[in-house]
């Protein structure tokens, strides 16, 4: 089975050499296949594998890469070696058991555009986060944190934030700092009220705040005339291209805020 495996991944990179990006999606791989490494290549998708942990050296692929999807493995931690990756501009590291990420990585990967943490166990985001100020999409959704540094501000180029099933109690007041973000998920966390500078002084378009013990009180702060509130999914949308029925809470059933609005 294994020798099979083993020349079914050669075929796979004989033919990626000519397009560039190779699939081994589903391949029962428990670490990345060395010819793997030695390959130019721009995409590799390596999902729904049983990939534990990473190299010390992505060798050639570490120029070529910028699209790299790890996602649905058994993967620990994103070691100090993914700082190789200069031009990567797409992880998707989403369902694995990542509790760690090595601080000296994000300084380097600075062309990371979209960013995919779902559902691990990530509780510490680090300072150096602030290097990524191309990054636009950012899920960390389903792991534990509860706070973000204050140097976050520096995304300055993020427009989609997911934080949604975490363990935050409140907004982090940080965001309103940050000029690009328009959505923002914070669903299913233990938030029991929104402050006032959220709705009045953030750039955010949307807010979702579903699953939270706050909701009831949005109605009488400032910043309410630009925020519709569905009592039923408690997702409130701040736009400051309502209708005028929108200011009294009532619902424009024409456009409904979803969950894709989010991600």
């Amino acid at each position: 089975g294994n020798v099979r495996s083993k020349d079914t991944t050669e075929n796979h990179l004989k033919l990626a050499q000519k397009t560039g990006g190779v699939s081994l999606t589903k391949k029962k791989l428990d670490h990345l296949p060395t010819d793997l490494l030695q390959s130019e290549l721009r995409s590799v998708d390596l999902s729904f594998n049983r990939i534990k942990e990473l190299p010390d050296s992505f060798e050639r692929l570490a120029t070529s890469l910028k699209k790299l999807d790890l996602s649905n493995n058994v993967i620990t931690s994103l070691p100090s070696s993914m700082a190789q990756l200069k031009n990567l501009e797409k992880l998707d590291a989403h369902q694995n058991q990542i509790a760690e990420l090595a601080d000296d990585i994000w300084g380097a990967t600075t062309s990371i555009k979209q960013l995919d943490l779902r559902s691990n166990k990530i509780s510490r985001i680090p300072d150096t986060f602030q290097s990524m100020t191309i990054l636009h999409t950012l899920s960390l959704s389903s792991n534990q944190l509860s706070t973000l540094p204050d140097a976050f501000a520096n995304l300055t180029s993020l427009v989609q934030l997911d934080l949604s099933s975490n363990l935050f109690t409140v907004i982090p007041p940080i965001l309103v700092q940050m000029p690009a973000l328009r959505n923002l998920n914070m669903s299913n966390n233990k938030i029991e009220k929104v402050e006032q500078e959220i709705l009045v002084e953030s750039s955010l378009v949307n807010l979702a705040v579903d699953g939270n013990p706050c909701g009831s009180d949005l109605e009488h702060m400032p910043g309410y005339d630009r925020v519709t509130l569905s009592t039923q999914s408690l997702i409130c949308s701040i736009s400051r291209e309502r209708s005028r029925s929108s200011i009294n809470g009532t619902i424009d059933s024409s456009r409904r805020a979803t969950p894709q609005d989010y991600y």
